[in-house]
């Protein structure tokens, strides 16, 4: 040791076992560096030292002073923290099952799932026969529905991200970092053990795989293709069971997305949790943690998360203005090192792939430094890697590097070696996608890094590779210009991304200076870190404008909404493979528009066909018709395919084309199907429609003949009232409508419009091609097609000059907005023309069309293209572009739209049903005031006889009820059986109240239980039925009333009569025996004069048509019968007013006798009211029930009738004067009454339970006491309660003697 301070601790160490102490002082570096390599071999060659981990090294540490960061208590708290997590974690033991279970939210069915669905919202790639509408809101549905799933498994969150959440949450400064530095040190060392097994074996399989395809590269067997299902699933297990520190932040941004997506099924307690979420990602950015920008497993960037952590982080700044600086580059050629060298952060590195998608970090620049107050740093992850299929990797590498390029103010383009073909095929890529973005202001800068360049005169070495850059950038960017005809705009790579060659490379040595691992870092490549982190902060003072955080937020916002909308730029390598594409896609048009062409004349020679055969040979021609189509389009296709084999094999680029061929001939084949499939179907609508056409032209001649039934039946329906013009219109309009319904057609007008709208744009897309698709696509999905624009707006993108002549235009107007705005009235003169000529055009196709197909919209579209490219070979000074075209193709679509309607409407047969409906109403309304008359008089006539009716079924029911009641039910055939039945029910109900009124006063108890039992058996239902018993009897009463009423009708026509008052004074007089009529009224009402006055043209048109007028009397009076047979529903109700009641005559019949024990109050059994002899009783009852009790006690008197007169007991009454009579001379009190004493017990068993189960109801209701316990009574009582209801039962009906 060198430091004097540590002299002091030299006898400490000298003490420590395993330690070897070298003292320094006063010895030279060259000593001392041979002393401790010497050291350091002799512990390595001594085999029994045990090697120490770092752990291990804390107590010495702490022994000889040095400090340990583990011993600080939010060092410790945040360790405990992690380990908690890590607990947790460590619960699921299946590696590869850890996110699924702890982080659901961002697994391949939910996050993945819908960033799919969002990037097929912008491009329509699957569409299919979808409109953009269509699909676009079938779209959304699904991306609500994966929300919604989020939302439901994030209401609880997991255990393990309640507990991410609340650690961050409640923790503050070093024990948040120590938390979160720990937790990333545990998951790392987690990874560094479950990866390893994991990347063994997918590098055994890819060697297996390489060496299977060598040996069969034929064609793959079915083992390599298990080897390659292997592989996938092992590249699913290493990415399940890679888990890091963004694993967490990315859960909760899907939780925040999903909460704010879905906000009417959120909980306000999750609610409340999550809306926190963005502001402490803020802090944390603030703080120098990074924040995921785009998710590079799911290629897509979390906005509505990452604008909410930006509007937060806009609260934390306030007014700051930033500079951003991302870097792009091959996977492994340093990218994150070369970012963390210049300023200082820890974005992770190691070989391979291990930055996934794109992180931010905010870095504060010194003051004096520039304007910029913040540096954002974009780390990406590497380009071109190797475990991802091609084309998936193309697109996702091109996606990428367009989105980090168009969003910092300059990108690092960092290259491993010297040259720079993979990163320049990527730059062509991305500049062509910036050209097509037209709309979003783009001002991006590069700056290229050659690594690994060790020659210290590289820059004049690779001088001519610099130049052959430039100049491929250069051509690149020509090529793309003209591609999207904005050639005056742009000419050179610069004016797309600002670079200059001459400053804007740089060459950086080897990090390491010499073969790693155990080598030193180069300084020169620190040093050419510091000199390139000196050209950035300068370029933060001169690059304007600056980023404030919104303005960067709204540009991300545009450039992704960019990104997304694009479709076929990033499909492709470079420019040359684009190059190459759109040259055989241009074929495929031509060849496409070709066979339309054939088609076209297929379908005009079919239809003239089948409008020119006899209508019974349909069928045949059809059957011809449909054979020689397929015949003709296999020779299309034969013909185009073989053009495609030739156009192929003899394009420079074969090599290229070859990777579309078979795309091509999959797509020449469907266009041939498709068409093939469109004919048949459109032979098929024009034999329908011909068939349609004949039904209307015979409905044209016998329209009257059609329609005069529901035109009589509605008029029927109406004469009776007086209506006014409007509601007769809107009476027939019904009928109308009703009688179309029956008129069946199979043209559709509603789904030919839909038809049409599809034709329309499945026409667009065909005729601009796979490199127009996107464009096609956004400018459908912004107009509305229905009732969008009439004209071309004019923009900067619709035209384009020539070279020449737009060099001379800048030096006569300068600006190019001004050069365009000089071409305004030249544009819209031509767009005017082209209107007019399109409508012409479409004029002439609707006139000679009968029936829509896809080919008229086709032809609609290609004419007006066609103009257009006329146009542009003729002209000099400008030219239109594809974009123009687009637009126009829209706007003339549109015009087409509504031509198509009008034809389908002019031939459409219910539109030909329509022009009859006025005729037709004329009719109706003539025939409605003829007949109203005659309908108001039979309508008065029967409504009259309503009453007469009704009082003829009720006074026939009376007995009828009667009768039904007594001869069908056996409660009926003795007062005895009908006191029997009356007190099993009084059992049944338990009900004190029922028995009390049946104790005091019998015959109303009786009357009232006749009633309810005659009203039950009048409304119950036979089986089977679904009428009352009630209903029954009156309906049949009432079909004979109605019977009589129609034959006497018809009865009365074969009369001679001249007026209707004379029929109806007939009428009354065959039905006087009947009916108690009186139509006097009526007679008087019927001023028949008022007919004639109604119209005055046609004499003989108002005279009486008694047959009419009897038919319509005869509906009339069976409607009034209908009525009232649906009025006998309430007949129970009324029963209660009629004279005579069913029931009430049942009663009198059945009650007879009214007089009541004048001790237990029992009624007289005998049958009839006015009977000889004394009055008797079967069963009598307790006296406690007639209301007898002791005088001195006032208990009840439990004894019975039977008992008491053979006692010695005595009773006093109001008719003894309150004189106590003995019971055995009660005949000279009750001379009418005959007692029989009986000795037995048990024919009163009924009363008995009744007293003993009611002993307090009596009671009380009586006013008098219970026996005390204990008592005879009391005993009684108990041994009354004993008594079997079964026995009772049996007993009682044996002393009714049923």
């Amino acid at each position: 040791f060198s430091d004097l301070a540590m002299e002091d601790k030299f006898p400490e160490l000298e003490e420590l076992q395993d330690c070897s102490i070298l003292k320094m002082k006063k010895r030279n570096l060259a000593v001392i560096n041979r002393d401790i390599q010497s050291c350091i071999v002799a512990n390595l060659r001594n085999n029994s030292q045990q090697f120490k981990t770092l752990k291990s090294c804390f107590q010495i540490a702490r022994q000889i002073g040095i400090h340990v960061d583990e011993d600080d208590p939010e060092c410790c708290a945040g360790q405990q923290l992690a380990q908690n997590v890590m607990k947790e974690i460590d619960r699921v033991k299946s590696t590869s099952s850890v996110k699924n279970e702890m982080l659901p939210l961002q697994g391949k069915d939910l996050w993945h799932e819908w960033s799919q669905h969002n990037k097929e919202k912008h491009r329509h790639l699957n569409k299919g026969d979808r409109t953009y509408d269509d699909y676009t809101v079938e779209m959304e549905h699904k991306k609500d529905k994966i929300r919604l799933i989020q939302l439901k498994k994030s209401d609880p969150p997991t255990t393990v991200m309640k507990m991410f959440m609340s650690y961050l949450l409640q923790h503050k400064g070093l024990i948040r970092d120590y938390f979160l530095q720990w937790l990333k040190f545990l998951l790392d060392e987690r990874s560094q053990q479950t990866l390893p097994p994991l990347l063994s074996s997918y590098e055994q399989l890819k060697r297996n795989i390489q060496k299977s395809s060598e040996e069969t590269s034929d064609c793959i067997t079915e083992d390599e293709e298990a080897l390659r299902k292997r592989l996938a699933e092992i590249k699913l297990e290493l990415n399940a069971a890679s888990l890091g520190l963004e694993h967490f932040f990315r859960e909760l941004s899907q939780m925040y997305e999903s909460v704010m997506e879905v906000p009417n099924e959120v909980t306000q307690d999750l609610e409340s949790k999550v809306s926190c979420l963005p502001a402490l990602a803020a802090e944390l950015l603030v703080a120098g943690y990074p924040l995921e920008l785009m998710d590079g497993d799911a290629s897509h960037v979390p906005m509505t998360w990452v604008k909410a952590v930006l509007d937060e982080l806009q609260k934390l700044l306030k007014v700051a203005h930033l500079f951003v600086v991302s870097v792009l580059g091959i996977q492994s050629s340093g990218k994150s090192t070369l970012l963390n060298t210049m300023f200082g952060i820890r974005f992770a590195v190691s070989a391979g792939r291990c930055t996934r998608g794109a992180f931010i970090q905010l870095l504060k620049m010194h003051k004096g430094s520039g304007p910029s107050d913040y540096l954002l740093v974009v780390d990406t992850e590497g380009l071109r890697a190797p475990e991802l299929d091609s084309q998936k990797m193309l697109r996702h590498d091109n996606e990428m590097a367009a989105f980090v390029i168009g969003l910092a103010n300059t990108t690092i383009i960092n290259i491993k070696g010297e040259t720079p073909s993979d990163i320049q095929d990527i730059l062509q890529t991305s500049v062509h996608a910036f050209i097509r973005m037209k709309k979003i202001e783009l001002n991006p800068s590069c700056q290229f890094v050659h690594q690994n360049v060790a020659s210290v005169i590289a820059d004049t070495k690779l001088k001519q590779g610099k130049t052959n850059l430039v100049e491929n950038l250069d051509e690149m960017v020509k090529y793309a210009a003209n591609q999207q005809q904005v050639q005056m705009k742009y000419t050179v790579f610069d004016q797309v991304v600002s670079f200059n060659v001459e400053k804007d490379v740089w060459y950086f040595p080897s990090l390491w200076k010499g073969s790693p691992p155990m080598v030193p870092v180069n300084p020169g490549y620190s040093e050419s870190s510091k000199e390139l982190k000196a050209a950035l902060i300068r370029l933060t003072a001169e690059k304007k404008p600056k980023f404030t955080i919104q303005d960067f937020k709204s540009q991300m916002d545009k450039l992704w909404v960019a990104v997304l909308d694009e479709n076929f730029v990033f499909s492709f390598k470079n420019m040359l493979e684009m190059t190459v594409y759109s040259e055989l896609d241009s074929k495929l048009c031509q060849w496409s528009h070709a066979l339309r062409t054939e088609i076209l004349k297929l379908q005009t020679t079919l239809e003239n066909r089948v409008y020119s055969c006899d209508l019974k040979d349909l069928d045949t021609v059809k059957t011809i018709a449909i054979k020689e189509l397929k015949q003709k389009v296999n020779t299309l296709q034969d013909d185009l395919l073989q053009k495609l084999v030739n156009f192929c094999d003899t394009s420079e680029h074969a090599d290229i084309m070859i990777n579309w061929k078979a795309e091509t001939e999959r797509s020449l084949k469907y266009w041939c199907q498709k068409h093939q499939d469109q004919t048949e179907e459109y032979c098929s609508t024009l034999v329908h429609n011909r068939r349609d056409r004949e039904s209307l032209d015979k409905l044209r001649t016998n329209i009257y003949q059609k329609i005069q039934g529901p035109v009589r039946h509605l008029a029927t329906m109406l004469k009776g009232q007086d209506m006014n013009e409007e509601a007769l219109r809107k009476a027939f309009n019904k009928m109308w409508a009703d009688q179309k319904a029956t008129m069946k057609f199979k043209q559709n007008l509603v789904n030919t419009v839909i038809s049409m709208e599809k034709s329309i744009e499945h026409t667009l897309l065909e005729i601009f091609g796979r490199e127009y698709e996107s464009m096609v696509t956004k400018r459908m999905c912004e107009c509305d097609f229905k009732s969008g624009p009439k004209s071309v707006n004019f923009i900067e993108h619709h035209i384009t000059i020539p070279k020449g002549w737009w060099n001379r235009f800048k030096k006569a107007f300068g600006s190019l907005s001004e050069t365009l705005e000089r071409y305004r009235p030249a544009v819209e003169q031509a767009t005017e023309v082209f209107l007019e000529v399109a409508e012409y055009h479409l004029n002439a196709v609707c006139e000679n069309a009968r029936d829509f197909n896809d080919t008229l919209s086709y032809q609609a579209l290609i004419n007006v293209v066609t103009e257009v490219n006329s146009f542009n070979e003729t002209q000099e000074t400008f030219y239109f572009t594809e974009e123009y075209k687009i637009d126009l193709c829209i706007v003339v679509g549109r015009m087409a739209l509504t031509r198509f309607v009008e034809m389908i409407k002019k031939n459409d047969p219910y539109t030909i049903l329509e022009n009859l409906r006025e005729p037709s109403y004329i009719k109706f309304k003539n025939q409605v005031l003829k007949r109203r008359m005659e309908f108001r008089v039979a309508n008065s006539l029967s409504f009259r006889l309503r009453e007469p009716i009704k009082m003829s079924v009720i006074d026939c029911l009376v007995p009828l009820l009667k009768d039904e009641v007594t001869l069908h039910d056996d409660r009926f055939q003795s007062k005895h059986c009908l006191l029997y039945n009356i007190m099993l029910d009084l059992k049944e109900k338990a009900d004190f109240k029922c028995y009390s009124l049946h104790l005091t006063n019998v015959e109303q108890s009786m009357r009232n239980w006749i009633q309810e039992y005659t009203m039950q058996y009048c409304t119950a239902k036979e089986d089977g039925q679904t009428q009352t018993r009630l209903q029954v009897l009156a309906s049949s009463e009432l079909k004979k009333k109605i019977k009589l009423l129609t034959s006497a009708a018809k009865n009365v026509v074969t009369a001679d009569l001249e007026s209707l008052k004379d029929w109806i004074i007939r009428f009354q007089h065959n039905l006087a025996s009947s009916f108690h009529l009186n139509l006097d009224e009526l007679l008087e009402d019927t001023d028949e004069d008022e007919i004639e006055e109604e119209d005055e043209e046609d004499e003989g048109e108002n005279e009486p048509d008694f047959e009419y007028f009897v038919d319509e009397f005869i509906k009339e009076i069976e409607r009034e019968g209908e009525k009232l047979a649906s009025s006998f529903i309430h007949l129970r109700t009324q029963m209660g007013k009629w004279k005579k009641q069913p029931h009430a005559i049942l009663a009198n019949d059945m009650i007879g006798c009214c007089k009541q024990c004048p001790f237990c109050k029992t009624k007289c059994e005998h049958i009839n009211p006015d009977h000889p002899g004394d009055h008797r009783v079967s069963i009598h009852r307790p006296k406690c029930l007639g209301g007898y009790r002791w005088v001195s006690t006032e208990i009840i008197v439990l004894d019975l009738c039977t008992e008491s007169v053979e006692s010695d007991n005595s009773f006093r009454a109001k008719e003894t004067d309150g004189e106590f009579v003995p019971y055995k001379k009660y005949r000279d009190i009750y001379k009418d009454w005959l007692i029989v004493p009986n000795s037995s017990r048990y024919d009163s068993s009924y009363w008995k339970c009744f007293v003993a189960q009611y002993t307090d109801e009596i009671v009380k209701y009586f006013g008098n006491k219970n026996p005390p316990p204990g008592s005879v009574g009391d005993r009684t009582i108990r041994e009354w309660k004993k008594l079997e209801w079964e026995k009772v039962k049996e007993e009682l009906k044996e002393s009714f003697n049923l």
